[in-house]
C-alpha cells in the first residue's frame, strides 16, 4: 500500500488515495489500514493544521452571522470590548447586557461548526470600542470627508437648505 507521511505537531498523519466510504472516523481509517484495503485519500478537512477559521475578531463575528445565531452575533457586536485578538485565543470585555453564558456559547458554535477549540478569556480591561462603536464612527468620519469635499461645498452653500441625509456605495 502507498502512503505518504507528514508530521503535523508531533504526529504521523497518512495521506492515501481516495477510497469511498471511509470518513474522517480515526476507527474507519484504522480499520481500512488494517484490512491492507486500497489506499485511501485523507480529506484536507480531517487534518487538523492548527490553523484557525478567522484573521481577525470582525471575520469572526461575521461568520456568527452567517450562522444565522442572530442574538449571539447582536451581543458581540453591541456588548463587547475586544481586549486581545491571538487565535486560539481571544480576550473579551463584556457589558452587563450581555448574558454571562456568552463566551460559553462562542466557544460551543466555534467547536460545533469548525471543529476548533477555541479559549474565550474574560477581562475588566476597556479594550477597543464596540464593533457597532467603530462602526459608527467610520460612518462619521467618512460623511465629514464628504461634507469637506470642495465640490460639496459649494453646493452646500448654494444651498443653504440642503442636508446630507445618506450615503451609499455605488
Amino acid at each position: 500500500m502507498q502512503q505518504q507521511t507528514t508530521q503535523n505537531r508531533g504526529e504521523d498523519h497518512r495521506e492515501l488515495e481516495h477510497h469511498p466510504g471511509v470518513s474522517c472516523n480515526t476507527e474507519e481509517f484504522v480499520e481500512a489500514i488494517a484490512l491492507e484495503s486500497p489506499p485511501i485519500f485523507i480529506p484536507e478537512e480531517c487534518i487538523d493544521k492548527g490553523v484557525s477559521s478567522f484573521s481577525s475578531f470582525k471575520e469572526l463575528v461575521a461568520w456568527v452571522s452567517e450562522e444565522r445565531e442572530g442574538l449571539l452575533h447582536a451581543h458581540l457586536l453591541y456588548d463587547v470590548n475586544l481586549i486581545d485578538f491571538s487565535p486560539p485565543t481571544i480576550t473579551l470585555r463584556i457589558s452587563k447586557k450581555a448574558p454571562q453564558d456568552l463566551p460559553q456559547k462562542l466557544q460551543n458554535l466555534i467547536k460545533k461548526k469548525k471543529n476548533e477549540v477555541w479559549t474565550i478569556a474574560i477581562s475588566d480591561e476597556i479594550g477597543h470600542p464596540t464593533l457597532h462603536e467603530q462602526e459608527q464612527k467610520a460612518q462619521e468620519e467618512r460623511r465629514e470627508a464628504i461634507l469637506q469635499d470642495p465640490l460639496v461645498k459649494t453646493l452646500m452653500e448654494s444651498f443653504p437648505d440642503a442636508i446630507l441625509l445618506e450615503i451609499t456605495d455605488t
